[in-house]
Formats: structure tokens, C-alpha cells, sequence
């Protein structure tokens, strides 16, 4: 069933949300591969996982399936890849998370106070999908193949570092907004 006024779909059984479901399920097999010191299967693995990632939202949008449910799925999925990810990292390459904790708490701290503003003005998690989080999807990409090929770790930072600018963006379109939007290009569109 499809709301006309937004055309959004009211079902939960799309493509692009089977890839969310896909994603964040899939995530949970990063841990037991950098477990056994798999790096090249954690890289692709998530290469995999990453590259849903990329297609949902135009899958979405092109073939009319976006869904009420979809950019929540689309965040939860995403979080729980990265989570899953940082775990992986931090399991094969600890080294590198000890020089960089600093970077990690800026950006994990910066996205827990963008949630708790969202969670607080409007009683649920900010969907914005905004641009400087898909920058931060590829700066994570290149700091994920630089870190899995045991190559340098300044990505790392540089990764985070996107991250946490675009946790606050993220605040800062919850504290322009009069009411919860989804897909929200950038803080200039609110």
C-alpha cells in the first residue's frame, strides 16, 4: 500500500529494506572472522555488507519502495555494521584503537548527544542521511582497507574525525527542526 500524498509505502517487505536486514545481520559474522585473524575475509565481508549500503537508498527511491520503516532500518543497519566493524578492528589491530581513542570518544560521544536530542525533542532517533555522513561512509571505507591491510592508521582519524562533524550536523538540523523529518540532505535544507 502506497500513501499517495508522500508516496511512501506502508509495508515492510521492500528490496532496499531486505538489504538494511541483510546488512545488519550479516555484520554480526565480521566478529567471529577477526576472531580467527581473517583479515581479508572481514575486509570483504564488509566490502559486501558496505556496497548494500550504497544501493538501498537509490533502489529505494527509483522503484517507488521507499518505506516508513526504511531510513530506521537504514540507520540501525548502519550502526550496526560499524559497530560490528570498530569491534572487528579493535579484535585484529588494537594498536591502532589505542592511538586513536581520543577520536573514538569525540565521534562516539558526538553521535550519543545527536541521538539523546532527537530522543529528547521528538522522542525518536535522527534518520537524516545527510551529506557529511556519506562522506563519512567513504572516508570509513578507504580508513577500513588502509586498517585491513595493515596499512597506515591516519584514516582512522580522518574517518572519525567526518563522523563526528557530521553527528553535528545532525544535532544541529534536530535544533532547527519544528518536527521529525527523515532524509534530511544537510543543516541548509532545514
Amino acid at each position: 500500500m502506497v500513501d499517495v500524498e508522500t508516496n511512501i509505502r506502508s509495508d515492510v517487505w521492500t528490496i532496499p529494506n531486505g538489504l538494511c536486514i541483510f546488512r545488519a545481520v550479516g555484520s554480526l559474522g565480521l566478529l567471529p572472522l577477526a576472531v580467527m585473524e581473517q583479515q581479508a575475509a572481514v575486509l570483504a565481508l564488509y566490502l559486501i555488507l558496505a556496497s548494500t549500503d550504497l544501493v538501498d537508498g537509490t533502489i529505494a527511491r527509483r522503484f517507488n519502495q521507499r518505506s516508513k520503516i526504511g531510513p530506521k532500518l537504514d540507520s540501525i543497519a548502519d550502526v550496526t555494521m560499524y559497530s560490528c566493524l570498530a569491534l572487528s578492528i579493535l579484535v585484529m589491530r588494537r594498536d591502532v584503537f589505542v592511538d586513536a581513542i581520543t577520536w573514538i570518544v569525540v565521534a562516539i560521544a558526538s553521535y550519543f548527544v545527536a541521538c539523546v536530542t532527537s530522543l529528547v525533542k521528538f522522542r525518536c532517533l535522527p534518520s537524516y542521511h545527510n551529506w557529511s555522513a556519506k562522506v563519512g561512509f567513504f572516508v570509513a571505507i578507504l580508513a577500513s582497507i588502509s586498517l585491513l591491510i595493515d596499512g597506515p592508521a591516519w584514516p582512522l582519524r580522518a574517518a572519525f574525525s567526518v563522523v563526528t562533524i557530521a553527528n553535528l550536523e545532525s544535532i544541529a538540523i534536530t535544533m532547527r527542526l519544528t518536527q521529525p523529518r527523515q532524509d534530511v540532505r544537510s543543516i541548509f535544507d532545514v
